[in-house]
């Protein structure tokens, strides 16, 4: 059945200006992958692990009615309709998420029962430059990937919303009647009716994968590439050059300018793989959280991130840092004794306790005075192929902010900064050599209705060209032996190495 109805759907384009026309259905024989490849989209978020549970929603988006971009403090933003561009401005800001907060707040929504969390509204990136809308803090600026915006937005036509819980697909049409070519309510419930129809019946057929499915190889193949044999990677930065870097991160500890900082390097590999073949391996090879493919004709991004942004459902704000990490042992004893030992290391826990009161300071910038509470302290979270101490803060969102405000509270991420974050954002820039583009920045989806969810933008490629450009961070602090930490920088990057590798060699065919 879809919903609203006609009568219903009238009613409300008289109140509203943007009005969701969606239908739920069965899809107990489907996956997220299998939905993507039906419908032939090019943006999929999908949640694979949620610590020893299955996260629940993933989403898929089809079409594009808004495609915001910027670059430094340039703004475009560019409506369309079935036969392109309808719509174009530029502009020149010193921040241009204010305008994008105008912007959204043009949008009035019903609130319908039973729909998602994300039913609509924009998905897509900040990179890590992008802090300079909110801090005064030098950025770099020269990179190989400099045509990549810094950051960009899409809001689809069409989300579809998989609820592994149910295991239904939501097909949700946005509408904007009046507007943007779709003419009268009528016309534009028409159409929407029309477009789910042809989506719900695209996916009750059969689809035949023109690939074996990753596992049927990959449970046969090598895990771990052999980095030094593996001539294709290219280091953007000297190992001897990374070593002085560190130390000089320790020299500004020891001065007392910072406690931590997090100092990456960045890596690039040739390859001509398919970007969705990459993601279908990385999904394998790396499961987290927050699985994501971002397809934006140009460049993609290709990632599997651990780590929450920061997320806000119905006023309530929830940050997780996670601070402290141990690869998964074989057996539930020799986990059990990994999982005590990590959460006994005084060098973790002293890490981690920094990161949470940098985490509480954050969200209390913009909750309600007395509602930032820790509800999970220095616990153990376990994934596929690591364990990871996190934390979890949580606030009222303050009547007086929106969740513009709490992006800029939060952004970037204080476990790939430092703290304090402002002198570490400094000292990144000084050290590193290159911007990190999307890389330390933010995957998300935006909600009309208000909500956020978000990833760190870690474990990521950036793919453009057949180049895939990937960064890897360590946290420097007093005690920090450089030779470690370029190895943990190593071995972040990994699973990222291992994907492309195993992409080539047919691992994932």
């Amino acid at each position: 059945m879809i919903y609203p109805n006609k009568s219903q759907y009238s009613e409300d384009s008289q109140r509203f200006n943007l009005i969701p026309v969606f239908r739920e259905m069965r899809a107990d024989f489907e996956t997220p992958v299998s939905i993507f490849l039906k419908v032939n989209a090019k943006i999929l978020l999908e949640s694979v692990e949620q610590g020893e549970n299955v996260g629940r929603f993933s989403f898929i988006a089809l079409g594009k009615r808004v495609i915001i971009k910027m670059n430094g403090q340039e703004l475009t933003i560019d409506e369309y309709n079935g036969e392109g561009v309808t719509a174009s401005e530029n502009f020149v800001l010193k921040n241009p998420l204010e305008k994008i907060r105008e912007y959204f707040k043009d949008f009035t929504v019903p609130q319908y029962n039973g729909l998602p969390p994300f039913f609509g509204g924009a998905i897509g990136y900040l990179g890590y430059e992008t802090l300079q809308y909110f801090e005064d803090v030098p950025v770099n600026h020269s990179s190989e990937y400099d045509t990549i915006p810094d950051g960009l937005l899409v809001v689809p036509e069409v989300v579809l919303v998989y609820d592994s819980v149910k295991r239904s697909v939501f097909v949700i049409a946005l509408t904007m009647p009046g507007s943007n070519g779709c003419g009268s309510p009528e016309t534009c419930y028409q159409e929407a009716v029309h477009r789910i129809e042809e989506i719900c019946h695209t996916l009750s057929q059969p689809f035949i994968f023109s690939a074996a499915e990753p596992e049927a190889k990959l449970a046969d193949s090598p895990f771990t590439v052999d980095v030094d044999a593996n001539v294709n990677i290219n280091y953007r930065m000297k190992k001897t050059d990374f070593l002085d870097a560190v130390n000089t991160c320790k020299d500004y500890i020891r001065a007392g300018d910072i406690i931590q900082v997090v100092f990456s390097q960045q890596f690039t590999m040739e390859t001509s793989a398919s970007p969705f073949e990459l993601y279908r391996t990385l999904r394998v090879v790396n499961p987290s959280p927050y699985l994501f493919f971002l397809d934006f004709d140009d460049f993609c991004l290709i990632g599997s991130s651990p780590e929450v942004m920061v997320r806000v459902r119905d006023g309530e704000i929830l940050l997780k840092p996670i601070a402290g990490t141990r690869e998964r042992a074989e057996t539930v004893a020799e986990d059990s004794s990994i999982s005590r030992e990590l959460l006994s290391d005084p060098k973790e826990r002293a890490e981690h306790l920094m990161l949470v009161d940098l985490g509480r300071n954050d969200v209390g910038r913009v909750s309600a005075p007395g509602s930032v509470r820790v509800t999970d302290f220095m616990k153990v979270e376990k994934y596929s192929h690591v364990m990871h101490m996190v934390s979890t803060i949580k606030g009222e969102l303050d009547k007086t902010f929106d969740v513009f405000d709490v992006i800029r509270a939060c952004f970037p991420a204080g476990t790939l900064t430092g703290a304090p974050k402002i002198r570490a954002m400094e000292i990144i820039s000084e050290l590193e050599t290159e911007k990190r583009g999307p890389y330390g920045g933010m995957i998300f989806n935006l909600g009309f209705n208000g909500n956020l969810d978000s990833c760190i933008t870690i474990r990521t490629i950036i793919l453009k060209d057949n180049i895939a450009y990937i960064q890897a961070g360590a946290g420097i602090v007093a005690d920090s032996v450089p030779e470690k930490e370029y190895e943990e920088t190593m071995n972040k990057a990994g699973a990222l190495f291992d994907t492309i590798e195993l992409t080539r060699t047919g691992g994932a065919a």
